[in-house]
């Protein structure tokens, strides 16, 4: 049996591109490996995370399967994960609460993109409307967006929708969006930057959300972090009807 060849020229008419979220955009089997590592050891459980998550997913399909196969009606995708992890759990002899389940099924909403992922779509909205496919329930995939990018795909989605033509949208990509990731404290605190530059550096888009991340990461939490979230959330607010207008028009022409 030979394999059919895809050609460049078929997908020139393509308009939009879809992605599976789970897995494909985000990191299903590292983050949730490292959100359960220090669960698993305050439990005192002496396997690898990594063989729990792994149980934990093939299971999870399991019995999403069955669901399906049984034809009982659709069951949420929370409800199918805590109903995993406790199977997992109780396989593993981890004693548990119902609120430990709810806690581990909720890292999912807090899962973050691969590595390349983040500049590969930003490299593929230039040419194309990209969506998200996912079985999650509809508010597990809103509570995700802040942590998959969603305030700063808005602004990405406004210059993709205003910029005449494929050079223009790189050379915004090259002058704006490389110097906001160089600035955003992901390689260096804001703090040495000179003072006239901090508060510019505060007010990209990007700065906030890894100044977020960042507070998950180390458990460390204070006013700034929560402001820092409100002003993703007024981003997210202001600038993604403003690109779905801009969008709109662009596709109508």
């Amino acid at each position: 049996m030979t394999t059919p060849s895809v050609s460049i020229a078929s997908t020139s008419g393509l308009k939009f591109l879809t992605f599976d979220l789970y897995g494909t955009v985000v990191d299903m089997q590292g983050g949730l490996t490292e959100a359960s590592t220090p669960f698993l050891k305050e439990k005192g459980w002496q396997g690898r995370p990594h063989q729990f998550v792994t149980w934990w997913r093939r299971t999870h399909f399991e019995n999403s399967m069955i669901d399906a196969l049984c034809d009982r009606g659709h069951t949420s995708y929370r409800e199918i994960g805590h109903r995993s992890v406790s199977q997992v759990m109780d396989r593993a002899g981890i004693s548990y609460s119902r609120e430990d389940v709810e806690w581990l099924v909720a890292q999912i909403e807090k899962l973050r993109p691969f590595p390349e992922v983040t500049e590969a779509l930003g490299r593929l909205e230039s040419r194309y409307g990209l969506a998200i496919l996912s079985n999650g329930d509809r508010d597990m995939l809103s509570n995700a967006a802040p942590y998959v990018g969603f305030e700063f795909g808005a602004v990405g989605l406004c210059f993709a929708a205003a910029s005449p033509t494929l050079p223009t949208l790189t050379l915004v990509f090259t002058v704006v969006a490389t110097p906001l990731f160089f600035f955003s404290g992901s390689f260096f605190p804001i703090e040495v930057l000179p003072a006239a530059l901090q508060p510019v550096a505060w007010a990209a888009p990007l700065t906030p959300g890894v100044h977020v991340a960042r507070g998950f990461a180390t458990g460390s939490w204070d006013r700034s972090h929560l402001i820092s979230a409100a002003y993703l959330l007024v981003l997210a607010v202001a600038f993604f009807p403003l690109a779905v207008t801009l969008l709109r028009r662009r596709l109508v022409k």
